[in-house]
């Protein structure tokens, strides 16, 4: 009906926070830090390119690979899983583990309660419409927040770390861009 139609709209809406506009936050991140010569700001984006980079670009793609879930809107049953098969591509949440590895970085660097109520609620905006588009399940979308959630945590736990100097042993990773390739580069002292 009209409901769900409006649902619909306002899913497709925010289901971008996920990807485009998660990069955009990012880049807002970055171009504040350097206006506004703050070393915090850039951080963000720092470990919020590095933590999308590893989350979308190797866990998930890896994650999905592995077990094959069918999409809602595929015809099949939540319980299908063709496991180590390319094309069926639900678990998890890709949009949905960006989000939250983005919240979760945003939130780990400001101490304000209401960063963290911001960030998290618009990643969970992202799995919420994530749902109503039919393209998740909501396990989809719980796993993606974890897993998001725990990279993001986990970047910013050893950059911090790095960039203090207090971590004599450690991984750090930084994002790098060559002309068209994007990445993530880790780098481990001891």
């Amino acid at each position: 009906g009209d409901r769900r139609s409006t649902q619909i709209k306002v899913a497709d809406a925010v289901a971008p926070l996920g990807t485009y506009y998660s990069a955009a936050v990012l880049g807002g991140f970055y171009v504040g830090g350097l206006v506004l010569h703050d070393p915090e700001a850039r951080a963000v984006a720092q470990d919020g390119l590095a933590a999308s980079l590893i989350t979308s670009g190797l866990i998930v793609p890896a994650t999905k690979a592995i077990f094959g879930r069918a999409r809602p809107d595929s015809g099949r049953r939540s319980g299908d899983f063709l496991f180590f098969r390319l094309h069926e591509d639900s678990f998890p949440s890709g949009h949905t583990a960006q989000a939250f590895a983005v919240a979760s970085v945003i939130s780990a660097h400001y101490d304000s309660p209401w960063v963290g109520v911001v960030s998290y609620g618009a990643a969970s905006a992202v799995g919420w419409a994530r749902v109503q588009q039919r393209r998740h399940y909501i396990s989809d979308v719980v796993a993606g927040a974890i897993l998001g959630t725990f990279v993001g945590r986990t970047v910013v736990h050893h950059n911090q770390a790095t960039r203090s100097g207090q971590a004599r042993e450690g991984v750090s990773f930084v994002p790098i861009s060559v002309g068209e390739a994007h990445g993530v580069a880790a780098s481990w002292s001891f």
